[in-house]
């Protein structure tokens, strides 16, 4: 019998074929199903890594941080003095701002009438501000089961005075990073806010309405903090740091800048795809999100996936090759070209997301479809030895 057995092992015929068949399977289950779906978004996140920091200088960011909650003494529980943001205007209109977005929803009357006032004319007097409507989730019905959202909408004469308006609506991914621009419909009422800023300053991206459609992932440029950033109440107290002219022909963004909370306390900021070892933490403003969204259309260097088809093409080359390849082999050099196909996989990965802006769940064949069949040959080699001794 172990004559047979021995025999029928060094053919190695069932062990390559089985490796075959289950190499691909692996594959496709962890790219089809919600199994592989860590994989999935670490095969993006690790993309930016070891990329080096961008820092576009075309964008400013304002931010109402702490420190101008604590210096312009404004109450944390309340909407601010819409004075403020019209000081703000003031000074962005006189130097020549390129456009002024803000990733705040004013959807209601503010404390005071005259605030509310002097904001509409420095909205007005600008002339180039695109503020922002938010789609929020709401659930009606029994148990929440049909599910609707709730459109809130600039106050009225903020509305008519502003030059663009844009859902400020983002959406995570399940472990809350945002990889996705916001999936644009024709049935939304307002486009998303930045295509709604790269349409009003004319964006070749924006010149196509039916390149709003597009699935766009999210090229991020840096860690947070990686744009140009002030607080609101050096612009308005006009600090000297702040020079004058700072914010020429700029784009500046306008929102809540990061808080120090604990991570289940976090309105406003988000997960990205760094690390805190990369410097300025892992948590990103969700002001600072939308503008990297709206650098994304203006300089057109967004990213895209590989098709579908592709990766399931890829995933089935690399199952046949190894799976067939490593069972083929002595146990060391199978480690050897196992290794060399990790990495192969690793740099061809790292080169089409930094050369031409692609990325892939390149994980899924590093890390399942080639120690898959490696093991395999590990296993199967072990087990004929041992027979082999057995049979000796």
């Amino acid at each position: 019998m172990l004559r047979i057995v021995g025999k029928f092992l060094r053919q190695n015929w069932w062990g390559s074929h089985a490796d075959m068949l289950l190499s691909p399977a692996v594959g496709w289950a962890l790219l089809s199903t919600h199994i592989g779906q860590t994989l999935v978004f670490t095969s993006y996140d690790s993309l930016f890594w070891y990329r080096p920091v961008k820092r576009p200088a075309d964008v400013v960011m304002v931010y109402l941080d702490e420190a101008s909650y604590r210096i312009l003494q404004q109450p944390l529980n309340a909407p601010w003095d819409r004075s403020l943001h019209a000081k703000l205007l003031d000074r962005l209109t006189a130097e020549g701002a390129r456009a002024v977005v803000f990733d705040i929803v004013f959807s209601d009357p503010g404390p005071t009438p005259e605030a509310d006032a002097l904001f509409a004319q420095a909205i007005r007097d600008n002339g180039r501000v695109v503020l922002a409507a938010d789609n929020v989730p709401a659930d009606y019905g029994m148990g929440g089961m049909v599910k609707m959202s709730q459109l809130f909408l600039p106050y009225e004469p903020f509305a008519e005075a502003s030059a663009a308006i844009g859902l400020a609506e983002i959406r995570p991914d399940d472990d809350g990073v945002i990889r996705l621009h916001l999936p644009e419909s024709s049935d939304d009422p307002f486009p998303s806010l930045a295509w709604a800023t790269a349409e009003f300053l004319k964006a070749d991206t924006a010149a196509d309405a039916s390149a709003r459609f597009q699935e766009r992932w999210v090229n991020y440029y840096g860690p947070n903090q990686t744009l140009r950033s002030v607080s609101l109440y050096q612009v308005i107290e006009e600090d000297h740091t702040i020079t004058k002219g700072w914010f020429k022909d700029k784009v500046v963004f306008v929102g809540a800048g990061r808080f120090t909370k604990k991570w289940n306390e976090r309105k406003d900021d988000f997960p990205t795809p760094f690390a805190e070892q990369t410097g300025g933490g892992k948590f990103m403003s969700g002001v600072e999100i939308q503008a990297t969204l709206f650098l994304n259309l203006s300089r057109q260097d967004w990213l895209n996936r590989l098709p579908r088809s592709v990766e399931m093409n890829l995933i089935l080359a690399a199952g046949i090759v190894f799976g067939l390849g490593l069972l083929s082999c002595r146990p060391l050099l199978a480690f050897f070209f196992a290794l060399l196909g990790i990495t192969v996989m690793a740099y061809g990965s790292y080169y089409l997301f930094v050369a031409h802006r692609y990325w892939l769940p390149w994980l899924i064949v590093a890390v399942a479809q080639i120690p898959e069949p490696l093991v395999g040959c590990l296993v199967y080699n072990s087990y004929k030895y041992y027979l082999e001794k057995r049979m000796v």
